[in-house]
């Protein structure tokens, strides 16, 4: 596939499909948490609150890791950044396995971009009063993005317990993963975070300053939650895993 432009600054010379990529169908199911509310008055302040809530309400993320000098990869990896659903702490860890091929990039380099999306959440149809997702697709501004910049790094000793603490808190079936084969903990160090990239309404894309990210609140005020109007998507038959030609033709047609 000749790619028409780059990712992390190298052209992306192949298309690669991952068996993980089913996740991309498979959405937080259950109720939100309110989506922060916009204000206008403190503008920086509400981008990082998004920010704080999308990562927060996400299952799973979108790491794109460097290859060589002119291939990039991207991968589903499960995320959790605190040791329950009404505890968040911002950080955001992630659990590998040291046999993956995202974690052979990652030994080569660490440099990565994590992305989330709020088309993810619930099916899209983000709750609160300023959902963005209901009845569009996950490219229109309104239904938001975030695309962080940094390092993927082991997580140091001293942050062990608390890793697997979130991420068995937020993934129980990840318990059982270490009797199969090695599993890492792996977190987005965050001194090594350099850019946040921010597309949640229409007009330009945000950068909003690191600085407060963890200080911003993470969920909005309590509200009356309205009632979305929409007909869910039925999906074709899943062809057999073992037949890897059908399964990517048909993981591309049945992604939104």
């Amino acid at each position: 596939v000749r790619p028409s432009g780059s990712l992390l600054g190298f052209p992306m010379a192949r298309v690669h499909i991952a068996a993980a990529a089913w996740g991309f169908l498979a959405g937080l199911a259950g109720a939100l948490h309110p989506r922060p509310e916009f204000n206008a008055s403190d503008k920086q302040r509400s981008y990082l609150a998004y920010s704080r809530w999308l990562v927060h309400e996400s299952d799973y993320a979108i790491v794109s890791t460097r290859r060589g000098k002119d291939e990039a990869f991207g991968s589903v990896v499960s995320v959790a950044d605190g040791n329950n659903y009404e505890h968040s702490t911002g950080l955001i860890y992630s659990y590998l396995s040291a046999e993956s091929t995202t974690y052979k990039d990652l030994m080569e380099d660490d440099r990565v971009t994590l992305t989330f999306s709020e088309k993810a959440l619930a099916g899209g149809q983000s709750l609160g009063k300023a959902g963005g997702c209901a009845n569009t697709t996950a490219m229109d501004p309104p239904c938001g993005r975030l695309t962080f910049s940094g390092r993927l790094m082991k997580v140091p000793q001293h942050r062990l317990a608390e890793a697997k603490e979130f991420l068995f808190s937020t993934h129980p079936v990840m318990k059982g993963w270490g009797e199969a084969e090695t599993f890492v903990p792996f977190w987005l160090a965050p001194e090594s975070v350099t850019e946040l990239f921010l597309i949640n309404a229409y007009g330009f894309a945000r950068r909003p300053e690191l600085s407060g990210y963890f200080d911003a609140p993470w969920r909005g005020p309590p509200s009356e939650l309205p009632t979305v109007s929409s007909t869910p998507r039925l999906l074709h038959p899943r062809p057999p895993a073992s037949d890897l030609a059908s399964f990517a033709r048909w993981l591309v047609h049945e992604s939104d």
